[in-house]
């Protein structure tokens, strides 16, 4: 939250769903730019962080009934939470200044050694497959493309 770029849909086969159909479908990757978007809204950033809190963080499910539009709505209307009427500002969260503050300046932490490793075969199986469910077979066919991709590529001249 806060980036001035952020890229959705990278991956190698993307889809949303659409709860209306009932079906996914394919997009390409998108770049949302902070700046530009908060143009277009007529926000600030402080703004939009309340605009995050009126519809729900991963800290407080937000306000009942106050979706995306309406919250935009409102925080152009109202300017900040702060400024909200009494029966919406009872239904914040007590510790609002505490989110506000995490998302102008999330802790961040070290990335640490990046190096990659094999994975850990028999450890993901035993997690995914004894502790969460999921198919062994389907595990063994991820982590056998895992191995694929990792060992070295030939070249030409390797076939001399």
């Amino acid at each position: 939250f806060g980036a001035p770029r952020l890229v959705r849909f990278l991956a190698v086969a993307s889809s949303e769903f659409l709860p209306r159909a009932g079906r996914s479908r394919a997009v390409p990757p998108e770049v949302l730019d902070l700046e530009e978007n908060l143009r277009n809204l007529g926000l600030t950033r402080e703004q939009l962080i309340d605009v995050a809190i009126l519809v729900g963080t991963d800290f407080d499910p937000g306000v009942t009934g106050i979706g995306p539009k309406t919250a935009v709505k409102r925080i152009r209307e109202w300017g900040s939470l702060d400024r909200a009427p009494p029966e919406i500002r009872a239904k914040l969260p007590g510790r609002l200044d505490e989110i506000r503050a995490f998302f102008q300046n999330p802790p961040v932490t070290e990335a640490g050694d990046l190096t990659t490793r094999p994975p850990d075969g028999p450890g993901v199986l035993r997690f995914l497959c004894d502790e969460r469910n999921f198919s062994p077979n389907r595990v063994e066919a991820v982590l056998d493309r895992f191995r694929a991709a990792r060992r070295p590529t030939r070249r030409l001249e390797d076939f001399g």
